[in-house]
């Protein structure tokens, strides 16, 4: 009897300042890997990553502060096989307001393998067909002052998504009635238009907070989804 360790390795180097981070990333897991504590996104990876912010400080009314950054990432299996590369950059705006717009554009690889079929929908019974899929994705972002007792917030994104398309669509609001009362809600509708059908899903969420002591708050929380 020979006993069968299975590993999750991973290392990162961060250098983290106000105005530059620059950070590297792997991260190993065995095939079959399964933790005793809590989860892992998949097994039989590794995954190696990079990230590069640079910011500038203007301090006008038009951007208190200007943001540019890009990331690479890139998993294979143990096998060596490629199985996703992400490649993407972002530019954001934070204005005199504390408020916030991010364009971002991203290229990403994706492989569905044959023997592990991609149920996208299983009520329709939809799935993605295998093959390696090239897509190109672009997000557009607001984001309301955090210190602002009514915080909105907007995102779109757009693009390719495996063999056909999709939209996503994010509305959400935090609204701080009182000191001690917070409203929280969120709805997302993703609208995909693949080969192998067209559907729409959405999320409704809400939540409400109540602080009861500097240490202590009370949560209620409810989401629907189709």
């Amino acid at each position: 009897f020979r006993r069968v360790l299975f590993r999750s390795l991973g290392s990162v180097i961060n250098y983290n300042t106000d105005l530059l981070e620059l950070q590297a990333r792997v991260h190993f897991i065995d095939r079959g890997f399964a933790p005793a504590l809590g989860f892992v996104p998949r097994d039989d990876m590794h995954r190696f990553g990079s990230f590069v912010r640079r910011s500038i400080r203007y301090n006008k009314p038009w951007s208190r502060k200007l943001t540019f950054s890009s990331f690479f990432v890139y998993i294979t299996n143990q096998r060596r096989v490629l199985e996703s590369r992400d490649f993407g950059m972002n530019g954001s705006n934070q204005f005199d307001s504390g408020d916030t717009i991010t364009y971002e554009y991203k290229r990403q690889l994706d492989t569905v393998p044959v023997d592990e079929p991609f149920v996208i929908n299983p009520r329709r019974k939809i799935s993605i067909t295998p093959a390696t899929y090239h897509f190109n994705r672009s997000k557009l972002e607001y984001v309301g002052f955090d210190g602002r007792s009514l915080v909105p917030g907007a995102k779109i994104e757009f693009g390719d998504f495996m063999s056909g398309s999709s939209t996503t669509v994010e509305l959400k609001n935090v609204w701080r009635a009182t000191p001690h009362l917070m409203l929280e809600g969120f709805y997302q509708i993703n609208a995909l238009r693949l080969p192998e059908g067209n559907f729409n899903a959405h999320v409704w969420r809400s939540r409400v907070s109540v602080p009861i002591q500097p240490r202590m708050t009370a949560d209620a929380y409810v989401q629907w989804n189709s």
